[in-house]
């Protein structure tokens, strides 16, 4: 065998293995774009945020509604949605078992929102948040 053909081998092989890699790639961005969730939301639909978060909550995915309300409150801070969204990112804190973090947006809803229609679930909750931090009985 002679020099010439084993780069000419080299040289196939290596095609051939970039060849594998684009078409592996091709077929996981193929899954990817056909396993997706949830559609896209446009950046200023704060409607569509909260509606999604709601629904991303309800089936127990709490860390796509972390996501969805941090980047509403990160774009709109005033948002009419606003008491609602740290409602529910504290909810999603306090069912992922984090009670320090869902204590301070319980107490953050309870402190900018005083007249929220979430303030008395708030107040329930910061409750059990406080509850569940606490030590057992000696």
């Amino acid at each position: 065998m002679t020099m010439d053909s084993d780069f000419g081998s080299l040289r196939k092989t290596r095609h051939a293995r970039g060849l594998l890699l684009g078409i592996a790639s091709l077929v996981l961005i193929a899954l990817g774009a056909g396993c997706a969730a949830a559609p896209r939301i446009a950046p200023g639909d704060e409607t569509g945020k909260i509606q999604y978060a709601r629904a991303e909550f309800e089936k127990g995915h709490y860390a796509e509604t972390l996501f969805a309300l941090q980047e509403l409150l990160a774009a709109r801070p005033g948002s009419r949605y606003a008491d609602e969204a740290i409602f529910l990112i504290a909810r999603a804190y306090y069912e992922q078992g984090d009670y320090m973090e869902a204590e301070e947006r319980f107490r953050r809803v309870l402190r900018e929102f005083p007249e929220s229609p979430f303030a008395p679930e708030a107040s329930y909750y910061l409750g059990l948040a406080l509850l569940s931090q606490s030590r057992p009985a000696p």
